[in-house]
């Protein structure tokens, strides 16, 4: 079994503000680099807390990688 774990927070460790709002840690690149790590994947963890506060959706946005997660016999999307 592979795992892989992929983690982000600011230089003060912080992820919102003091009014507990989402903040904008990535960029572009970032969630491009996220986006490969998902469909290269089979499923895709987060914690609760995570769930709770932002309802992620965990799927492949790229068509591209869909495309490719499909010709490979697999999903489209990876498990949540």
């Amino acid at each position: 079994m592979v795992v892989h774990v992929n983690a982000a927070t600011s230089v003060d460790g912080k992820l919102a503000s003091r009014r507990r709002e989402q903040l904008a840690i990535s960029g572009p690149d970032d969630f491009a680099r996220v986006d490969r790590l998902r469909a290269a994947n089979d499923a895709v963890m987060v914690g609760v807390g995570t769930v709770l506060a932002d309802d992620p959706s965990l799927t492949v946005d790229d068509a591209g990688l869909v495309d490719e997660r499909e010709e490979r016999g697999g999903p489209p999307q990876p498990t949540r």
